[in-house]
């Protein structure tokens, strides 16, 4: 039985189709996006109509991302305010409550010393030709502890989402410096255990992980207790850096060492963020959050709060304290006009979707 209350031997309902891995932290959604847990699909189940549409739409946008590189300016739309933030008129002056099975559904977060909440990655590449790619990110709450800094050749993984691990069969060939291998999230196979296979299999002294659907920020965890033997780090990218490291590797020949001509070089740092740094305090109370601390990330836009902070808005307001992106409420004559004025304020750019897939999957 795990902390949250589930068992770990129970076939039920432990599967995100959002993230597409299991969620042991919490019983009901996963803690990483918001989305309600189901049970794990096997190879011959059919998905629901409903389910269709919501993952043919992630994957629709994971493709069209792809194929674009990440290029034209193209941001994770988590990071770009909405549309009615800026507009005062967007929002009734009649306040509305979220509604209850919103609050009961947004996962209760507990934060502890390794919280990537309170850390911060970064991650630099640059090619044979000096060009350089610089961004942040997610730093995994398992394996070594920020801070640290390593630099190397980079690798792209084969295949790309890692393989299950082998301890016993451990990889002898030497490198001429650090290799840091870039692996993707999915194929079943957990954060721990691509960390494990680069490090034991590659020889890798770090791991950069991308992201290929719109969640973000995402968080890394070992609810599996599988890191024991991890002694590299793992960091995470968005779905858009991740993009552009793998044509910056492509450019090169696949990245490595593979003589002057195609050398790659990554930096990967991560640290403690400074208590003063927005990201690292709740935009309700200004205080900076604190192992300890329980806090409420809003699944819409990805807002973190505290618990106690976010429930007193919350209960009062529909909107996030921070960006005033609309919740549903209990209001029906409300919320069928809320869910017309979203879907006309974001129908031009489609860079909400995603709010919208969510809200369908959590609330119907």
């Amino acid at each position: 039985m795990t902390p949250s209350g589930i068992d770990e031997t129970d076939v039920g309902a432990v599967w995100c189709s959002i993230c597409q891995e299991d969620c042991m932290d919490h019983p009901k959604v996963c803690t990483i996006c918001g989305a309600e847990l189901q049970v794990r699909p096997t190879a011959s189940s059919t998905t629901t109509n409903n389910d269709a549409h919501i993952n043919g739409a992630w994957l629709e946008r994971a493709a069209s991302m792809s194929a674009m590189g990440g290029g034209g300016g193209m941001e994770e739309v988590w990071q770009e305010a909405p549309t009615e933030a800026m507009d005062p008129q967007a929002v009734g002056a009649k306040s509305h409550a979220t509604s209850k099975a919103c609050l009961e559904m947004i996962p209760r977060i507990p934060i502890v010393q390794g919280s990537s909440l309170l850390h911060e990655g970064m991650v630099t590449i640059i090619d044979s030709q000096k060009k350089a790619f610089c961004g942040s990110a997610c730093v995994a709450e398992f394996g070594p502890k920020p801070p640290y800094s390593i630099t190397g050749s980079i690798v792209l993984a084969d295949p790309l989402v890692g393989k299950p691990v082998i301890l016993e069969k451990k990889k002898t060939d030497s490198h001429e410096r650090p290799v840091i291998v870039y692996v993707e999230r999915g194929g079943s196979i957990t954060f721990a255990t691509k960390a494990l296979w680069a490090q034991e299999e590659l020889g890798a002294s770090a791991v950069i992980c991308g992201n290929n659907v719109n969640v973000w920020p995402y968080t890394m965890r070992d609810s599996k207790r599988e890191s024991g033997p991890l002694r590299i780090p793992i960091l995470m990218v968005n779905q858009t850096d991740a993009s552009q490291i793998k044509a910056v590797c492509h450019r090169s020949g696949g990245g490595g060492d593979n003589g002057d001509d195609h050398v790659v070089s990554c930096s990967l740092s991560a640290a403690k963020l400074d208590s003063n740094q927005n990201a690292n305090s709740c935009a309700v109370c200004c205080a900076s959050f604190q192992v300890g601390d329980i806090v409420m990330r809003l699944p819409f836009c990805a807002h973190t709060f505290h618990e106690t902070c976010a429930l007193t808005w919350l209960t009062k307001h529909n909107t996030c304290p921070y960006c005033r992106w609309e919740l549903p409420t209990d209001d029906e004559d409300y919320d069928r006009e809320r869910r017309r004025r979203q879907a006309s304020s974001t129908s031009n750019s489609g860079s909400d979707d995603h709010r919208r897939d969510w809200e369908i999957l959590l609330f119907g």
